[in-house]
């Protein structure tokens, strides 16, 4: 019976060893704070004018932010954020290119709806670094 044990428990003790030191070889994944809304808005690319239907912005812990914005066409942002000083409902950005590393170079916020965890309206200006041409967003969600 103690042999029986022994076989037991011997496995048993290496299985937690190995789970106890695995969250600490495994690097932990850099949290994000996802949020989607729909609504109307509207993308100001120099003259052209597209509607905008959706948003999903990415901030994660790391101050850095990614946007998608979902019009006829799909728009990739990334940039930095902080928390706005006059209220914990806005967010300040700073555009600092595309998803392929050209792209706009702009500011903007993010405006939260009272839970803080959700979307209420965005706003971006900015301009191309390529074209120069004016580039404004502008969104109310639903």
């Amino acid at each position: 019976m103690k042999a029986t044990l022994k076989l037991i428990s011997t496995p048993s003790l290496i299985l937690l060893l190995l789970l106890a030191t695995a969250g600490m070889v495994i690097p932990q994944e850099r949290s994000t704070r996802q949020m989607i809304a729909d609504g109307q808005g509207t993308i100001e690319v120099g003259r052209e004018k597209m509607d905008l239907h959706s948003v999903i912005v990415k901030v994660m812990e790391d101050g850095q932010v990614e946007f998608i914005l979902v019009s006829d066409i799909t728009f990739f942002l990334k940039g930095t954020w902080v928390e706005n000083e006059k209220g914990h409902q806005e967010i300040d950005v700073k555009i600092t290119g595309g998803a392929t590393g050209s792209g706009v170079q702009g500011n903007g916020k993010i405006f939260l709806r009272d839970d803080g965890k959700s979307i209420s309206r965005l706003t971006l200006e900015g301009a191309s670094n390529t074209s120069q041409r004016r580039v404004k967003v502008s969104f109310v969600a639903q």
